[in-house]
């Protein structure tokens, strides 16, 4: 049988490497190319028969796990990186050097000896030197002698090569079963042949092996049956990629020369290694072949273990290896026992594989050993010595012999396997590489949990992981965060894993997807995310691993597919939306039913925060994944085919807030008391090596030209920071304020010193960049595509992807774009933008944030920002792109610090009545100016006396507002000036453009569900299906069908309403609601478009008449607002699930009919409880269950009253917590602008903000410090459920017991970062009335005793006070109780401020202030209450 397996040194790949810039060896490549040429010989080498005499069958179902991961391990990568014990034993045979340049990795080099890559590619051209094998000595078949007399060429080699008499059915299916070649020969490489064609009919090319067909024709092939059929059988042979060559029985008489048919480099090629000296070329056979010898023997005990279980239950086993070539059975049995020790040393008893005693010898041929160290101190014996009958096991090996071609006598005993090299790669699935699947083992915890939530290893088990991590990945030890999240995985138990960018997330679902005998599903949110990660695999050698998106053909989605579901891989990457598409769904559920016994043990949903509509990436269809992957995928239990287990979901992100996590717990199903546990929080997101600037960009018309001038000038930038004076600075910044652990003294066992004040500062120069910047690449980072284009076909935006891209171009700076597309065209120039920056050939990408999310290349020096990111977590993710190889990296920022007066449109309403949609987009239009910017109040009133409301027609002519009206609203905005003005701010507008364009409004929610639920849902083919709310009704309770679209574009409907109010003669206007419908972005354009096209006016029309046509307007909806219904009918439970059919767009809905509204409210109740406190939940329930009828009848139109419910509350809150997100991010990055300090300095100051938001403690569940629970978080929520009361919490947290424990300073950093982190969490009702988290705020701000954050201290102190003050709920009119509480704040307060800090008479002001209030307050009560008194 044939079987696949081979190992690559270390120095070898880097030979590759340097022979093929830009990695590209590692991309799949359908060209004729060196690539594919060597792709082709490492295949072959990889390839290999052995022989069972028994045993031959394999019960698919009984594989023991441990061999089965073993196998998987081993064929991970065909080939893949060799064990560090075969580099370590190399390295002690002079071979080898170890390199210590990668702190964090294991690395190896050929050292002192020159190899040439045309040796190596030359050596993996099997033939044994010097082997001339006589008919005796020729193993194989031959139908006569004139098959023998074709063979005695004047080249030897060609009996070594050709293979005798090769079933026809192995080379093209359709061939006669029982039918053979008289010889052929396989060239070893792979090249691009037609398959087929796809459904547009384009030509669909796969790599290939090229055939050589030699017939020997005696005489009978002269006639005319053999003739006909001889044709046929070679037309069958082109089918399959090969060319015939006859040489009829007289040609052969007078002597045949084969190696004319042959390519001429090919035979030079081989008939070089026949005349090679074994002794002069003893270093490149040990160098390039060993590792593969040591693969197959290794595989080869695998084989006969797995086929043979017998044979573990004896106490010891003798096991004889015979090395005919290339040495490598020490080693390999070496690694099979260590392999099996460390994975025994992790297990539970019950799950380990205790081996017999092995007692092994070698029978070698000496003259290829290169050095004895090489055989391990195993005996070696001779011939004389050899009874096979003293074997348990024989292993007969050569590397450089293929099967049947050379008799050495082999013995025929049921314990004799001989191993050989193929003739040709069988793809078939018995003959191919196979993933073994079997039940999952029983892992020990690698962690235990401290009562600060942080992790501790398990000492002992730690060199056993480090083990698989160093054989697998060539990592030297495991990054903080990343075994909590492993050890759980291990073990099955769901885990969501937040690590920070560069912390290593792949890692904790690779390395538990390779230790574990299943296959793994991994979920990606976007197409370059899958493809870099299958990217980086392959770059490690590790291509058992596939991935299906929307840019594959369907061949190679097929193929994918394909390779997946009979275990030919081990990892799939697909996108969320495969999880809802129906053949997906059968293909995982029935991948049992293959006949191999495979299993999923594991889905992997990556970017998990996309999930959450919270989330700054929602996306629709993650909606149910976690239920879809435990619904159709399984793994096993036991060896019984019928045993299902649930698949293990691993949720990963690097930044997640409350809301989001809540959703994500959600989504993975874990239960509520083990979130503590299940929730991995590692958000050390601080990197020393990373630095961030902040660049003025007021004076710029256009930003590209900023980055531009950056861009020239990064050397200098660069060189500032990447210097060692810096980086000791930032190192012992680093050290003080977030990681002792990362910067300290160590001894020889990676253990921290300690003196008596604690940990010992140590420095690392690794992080010095010391190579030239001209092959360093950079990101820059954009928040729009800006596809669209002008008139004059330039791109309109100037902050968008094609236009920076576009001008750097321009200006000399190569660079390509990257951004998201539904364009054919574009998809395939996106791609291979992609394919060109990740292989090195482009060095700077311009796009959108998409391209932020786990984009894992190390040599990005620097980063980009055009506008700063929408929150902290996304600059987090799209800055952290940069550095990956923990060298200096610098990220740059632009910023519009410039403040600009505008108008609040709802204020403008509130005070100017009657002001309608067309006016409000003309006074809009005319105070936004894009030429000026109107930074001051009295530059705005000015504008405004000096504006004349002016509007161009759709004619281009100009039109404006009545004088009256003018008049009107220039006498009014200067007198409500201070309620109808606001501020913002370019960089602001930029993040409400498109926040806008994603989230239009509660109305907007409202009118598509209403038009859902009360409308047909297919206008064109109204008899489809009747509206939902009939089929709802007419259904009895339980589960129904029910189709949606995915788009709903009603403007023919629209276009027929205003049609009938029109005249007859102006009916032809209609052809222009189509381009209204389009640009029209909210009610407001909608009405404005209206009236400049000269459509209608709203003033022309009733309610009525206007409700209708918005109606219409507001329900016309795209792809992702019916994913955000199918999202909020989920939510309340009436939708159960669905699938989508890309092909009819639409999706299959499964309803549930409930008997009740109870059920419906119930479930809303849940979904609000994961956002709200219990009170305040039961509070809204009560609200709307008075608006409920509860009666059968009216049970659609209650159920309508929910989902309205849902969509005001979602709407609500996204904005108002993407709002103070990006609020967030704006105030640190504008007050980086105006500090006075260094670059560095301010460099510090974001690192700060960023690390104290990021690891609040005291925002961290279960967090004890001090032997105390000291959880902000936990108590916060008892407090909500009126558990605590709010003064326990507020003493509690600014007493000395929890501030002054530790660190007092960063004490105060961390309450400052829970008290935001929690703030963000809370509803807009939940906030207003909150007063703890403001009060503890002002305290800790104060007591930092930091003047830059004095400003933010008063200002949230007195809403702290003013909110406790209007509490009545609390203090129930007590005023006495709250002067308690306002003194003892004080007076707690004031000892902590230093004499020498300003903010002292801000905080005696503001006390006095308070008291004033305070005071008035209390003599309010007395009077009223003496008024009661007198009545």
């Amino acid at each position: 049988m044939n079987f696949q397996a081979g190992y690559i040194l270390d120095g070898v790949s880097q030979i590759v490497n340097e022979k093929f810039p830009y990695k590209s060896f590692f991309k799949d490549s359908l060209e004729d190319n060196d690539e594919n040429k060597l792709r082709g010989l490492f295949e072959n080498v990889s390839s290999f028969n052995i022989t069972f005499p028994t045993h031959d069958d394999i019960d698919y179902l009984g594989i023991n796990p441990a061999l089965a991961i073993q196998n998987n391990i081993l064929t991970r990568g065909l080939p893949t990186r060799a064990p560090i014990a075969v580099e370590e034993a190399l390295v002690k045979a002079g071979l080898v050097k170890r390199i210590f340049e990668k702190e964090y990795e294991e690395k190896f080099s050929l050292g002192d000896i020159e190899m040439p890559y045309n040796d190596i590619f030359e050596i993996l051209h099997l033939v044994y030197p010097s082997l001339d094998i006589d008919k005796n000595g020729y193993a194989g078949k031959l139908d006569s002698e004139l098959e023998w007399k074709f063979l005695q060429s004047d080249r030897p080699v060609f009996k070594q090569i050709l293979q005798s008499q090769r079933f026809f059915s192995t080379l093209n299916p359709k061939g006669t079963i029982g039918k053979r070649l008289d010889f052929s020969y396989s060239i070893p490489y792979k090249v691009p042949f037609k398959t087929g064609t796809d459904y547009s009919g384009n030509t669909i090319f796969s790599p290939s092996y090229k055939t050589v067909i030699f017939e020997v024709d005696g005489p009978h092939h002269l006639s005319i049956e053999y003739l006909i059929y001889d044709s046929m059988r070679d037309n069958l042979a082109k089918e399959s990629n090969s060319d015939v060559i006859r040489y009829p029985y007289f040609k052969i008489d007078k002597s045949v020369d084969i190696s004319k048919d042959f390519d001429q480099n090919l035979i030079g090629i081989l008939q070089k290694n026949y005349e090679r000296s074994i002794e002069e070329n003893k270093k490149l056979y040990t160098i390039a072949l060993l590792p593969f010898s040591v693969a197959r023997i290794q595989k080869t005990l695998l084989e006969i273990f797995i086929r043979n279980s017998e044979l573990l239950k004896k106490e010891a086993l003798k096991i004889c290896f015979i090395e005919r070539d290339i040495p490598g059975a020490a080693l390999a049995l070496q690694i099979f026992q260590e392999f099996i020790s460390n994975l025994n040393e992790l297990l539970h008893d019950e799950d380990k594989l205790i081996l017999p005693e092995i007692n092994a010898v070698l029978l070698q041929d000496k003259k290829w050993l290169y050095n004895e160290s090489l055989n391990c101190e195993i005996k070696s014996i001779n011939w004389d010595q050899f009874n096979e009958d003293h074997y348990d096991i024989v292993i007969d090996n050569s590397i450089l012999l293929r099967e049947n071609i050379y008799n050495f006598d082999n013995s025929t005993s049921i314990n004799y396997h001989t191993v050989r090299s193929v003739h040709f790669v069988n793809q078939t699935v018995e003959e191919s590489r196979q993933i073994y699947c079997s039940k999952p083992l029983n892992y020990k915890p690698l962690v235990i949990r401290n009562d600060d939530t942080s992790y501790s290893s398990i000492s002992d088990l730690i060199p056993s992981m480090n083990y698989f991590l160093k054989n697998i990945f060539y990592k030297k030890s495991f990054r903080e965060g990343q075994l909590p999240i492993i050890s759980r995985a291990l073990q099955k138990a769901p885990v969501i894993g937040l690590l920070p960018t560069g912390g290593g997330k792949s890692l904790t679902f690779q390395i538990p997807a390779f230790m574990q005998p299943g296959l793994t599903v991994i979920v990606d949110p976007i197409k370059s995310l899958m493809e870099d990660q299958v990217r980086v695999l392959k770059e490690n050698w590790i291509d058992s691993v596939t991935y299906i998106n929307s840019s594959q053909d369907d061949g190679t989605k097929n193929k994918s597919i394909a390779d997946f579901k009979l275990g030919k891989k081990q990892m799939i990457f697909v996108s969320p939306e495969r999880f809802v598409i129906e053949n997906f769904r059968d293909i995982l559920s029935h991948i049992h039913s293959t006949g191999y016994g495979q299993n999923i043990i594991y889905c992997v949903v990556d970017e998990v925060h996309c999930l959450s509509e919270w989330g700054h990436d929602f996306r629709t269809d993650y909606l149910m994944l976690g239920e879809n992957a435990q619904t159709y995928s399984f793994s096993r239990n036991s060896s019984d085919e019928s045993s299902r287990a649930k698949v293990s979901l691993i949720g990963l992100t690097a930044t997640a807030s409350f809301d989001v996590l809540a959703d994500i717990e959600r989504e993975l199903r874990i239960e509520s008391d083990d979130i503590a546990q299940a929730t991995i929080m590692i958000e050390n997101t601080i990197r020393p090596e990373l630095f961030f600037r902040v660049v003025d960009v007021s004076v710029y018309q256009d930003r590209s030209t900023a980055v531009i001038e950056e861009m020239e000038k990064f050397v200098d930038t660069f060189a500032y920071f990447n210097c060692s004076e810096i980086l000791l600075k930032s190192q012992q910044h680093h050290f003080d304020k977030f990681d002792k652990l990362d910067f300290c003294q160590r001894d020889e066992l990676d253990k921290p010193i300690l003196n008596e004040d604690g940990l010992i500062f140590q420095k690392k120069d690794s992080f010095l960049f010391q190579k030239k910047l001209d092959d360093q690449a950079t990101i820059t980072f954009c928040a729009v595509k800006g596809t669209d284009k002008n008139d004059k076909g330039e791109f309109k935006h100037k902050w968008g992807v094609r236009y920076i891209n576009q001008k750097l171009c321009e200006n000399d700076i190569s660079s390509a774009f990257y951004h998201g597309t539904d364009n054919e065209i574009e998809q395939k120039v996106t791609t291979e933008n992609f394919n060109l920056f990740t292989g090195g050939k482009i060095n700077n990408m311009v796009c959108t944030k998409a391209f932020g999310m786990g984009i894992d290349k190390d040599n990005i020096r620097a980063t980009y920002h055009v506008n700063y990111s929408g929150s902290l977590e996304s600059l987090v993710q799209e800055c952290g792109r940069a550095g990956r190889d923990k060298k200096t990296a610098v990220s740059t920022i632009f910023v519009n610090p410039r403040k600009k007066y505008t108008i609040n449109p709802i204020m403008l309403y509130k005070y100017v009545p009657g002001l309608d949609s067309f006016q409000m987009k003309v006074v809009k239009e005319a105070l936004n100016p894009k030429e000026i910017t109107l930074s001051t109040e009295e530059d705005f009133l000015q504008f405004v006396a000096d504006c004349e409301f002016k509007y161009v027609r759709k004619d281009g002519s100009e039109g404006g507002l009545s004088p009256a009206f003018v008049n009107y609203i220039k006498e009014t905005i200067p007198k409500y000036s201070r309620e109808i003005l606001t501020t913002s701010s370019p960089d602001r507008e930029i993040h409400d453009f498109f926040f806008n364009l994603s989230f239009k409004g509660a109305n907007f929610d409202k009118a598509q569900l209403s038009r859902l639920i009360n409308k047909t849902e297919f206008k064109l083919a109204p008899d489809v299906q009747p509206p939902l709310r009939d089929v709802f009704s007419n259904s009895e309770e339980g589960d129904f069908i029910f189709y949606i679209s995915f788009n709903h574009n009603i403007i023919v409907e629209a276009k027929a309403k205003v049609a009938q109010l029109l005249p007859f003669t102006e009916k032809e206007k209609v052809a222009d609601l189509k381009w209204v419908c389009k640009e029209s972005k909210t009610v407001e354009d909608f009405w404005f478009n209206m009236h400049l096209r000269g459509i209608l006016k709203e003033d022309d029309l009733s309610d009525i008449q206007k409700a209708e046509i918005e109606e219409t307007f507001l329900a016309s909806r795209d792809g992702n607002e019916t994913g955000k219904i199918i999202y909020r009918m989920n939510a309340l439970g009436l939708l159960q699930s669905y699938t989508k059919d890309y092909t009819k767009d639409f999706y299959k809905c499964i309803f549930y009919k409930a008997s009740s509204i109870d059920f419906y409210l119930k479930n809303l109740s849940k979904y609000l409880r994961r956002y709200q406190s219990e009170i305040t939940v039961e509070k809204e329930i009560e609200k709307i269950t008075k608006l409920l009828s509860f009666n059968s009848q009216d049970l659609v139109d209650d159920i309508l009253v929910l989902l309205f419910h849902i969509a005001e509350f979602s709407m609500k809150e996204i904005a108002h917590k993407r709002k103070i997100a990006t609020d967030e991010i704006k105030g640190h990055l504008e007050e980086m602008l105006s500090m006075d300090g260094t670059e560095l300095e301010k460099n510090f100051y974001l690192k700060e903000q960023i690390y104290y938001y990021f690891n609040a403690k005291y925002a961290k569940p279960n967090f004890m410090e001090n032997g105390k629970e000291a959880s902000l978080l936990d108590d916060y929520r008892k407090y909500q459920d009126q558990v605590l009361k709010p003064t326990d919490i507020l003493y509690k947290f600014i007493s000395d017991d929890i501030l002054k424990y530790g660190t007092e300073q960063n004490n105060y950093k961390h309450l400052i970062g829970s008290c935001k982190k929690m703030t963000y969490s809370l509803t807009t009702s939940e906030l207003e009335i909150d007063w703890i988290l403001n009060l503890l705020n002002a305290f800790a701000f104060y007591s930092t005793n930091n003047i830059s954050y004095r400003n933010e201290a008063n200002f949230v102190i007195r809403r702290g006070f003013d909110r406790l003050f209007s509490d009545q709920k609390f203090h129930q009119d007590d005023y006495g109780l709250v002067k308690d509480i306002f003194e003892n704040y004080f007076e707690k307060l004031s000892a902590n401020i230093r004499p020498d800090n300003p903010s002292i008479f801000d905080i005696d002001l503001i006390q006095n202030n308070l008291l004033q209030d305070l005071q008035a307050k209390q003599i309010e009560i007395l009077l009223h209450n003496y008024e009661t008194r007198l009545v």
